[in-house]
């Protein structure tokens, strides 16, 4: 609500929570928010869009050049996407799995990161 009528506020990539608990299945999604202004220009409610990635995800993964392994990581470094997926979202879960964990020069640029992608193999 804080937000001029004019702004969208994106939230992190997490999973979907209904009443404080993480649903199951698991379902990943990002949030776009804006406020709703009356004719006054003041504001008197909230639009919140949640944005499923559950098919971005599978085509990243179907996009995976044979042999390789993608991975999906947000700006700390935790895995989104990984070839095993008992290591996504573990940041949520309470087993943390994080990039810089298995590639040590990667901790030095987590804090640089902006969130997105990393190839490679191996993780």
């Amino acid at each position: 609500m804080r937000l001029r009528a004019d702004e969208v506020d994106i939230s992190p990539v997490e999973l979907d929570r209904e009443h404080g608990a993480i649903d199951t299945p698991h379902l990943p999604v990002v949030r776009a928010s804006t406020p709703v202004v009356g004719p006054d220009g003041r504001p008197f409610g909230i639009v919140v869009i949640d944005i499923d990635l559950r098919g971005p995800f599978a085509r990243v993964r179907e996009n995976a050049r044979p042999g390789g392994a993608v991975y999906i990581v947000n700006s700390n470094g935790d895995y989104l996407v990984h070839p095993d997926p008992a290591r996504e979202f573990g940041f949520q879960l309470g087993a943390p799995s994080r990039l810089q964990d298995r590639f040590s020069d990667a901790g030095r640029h987590a804090g640089s990161w902006q969130g997105g992608a990393a190839g490679g193999s191996g993780a």
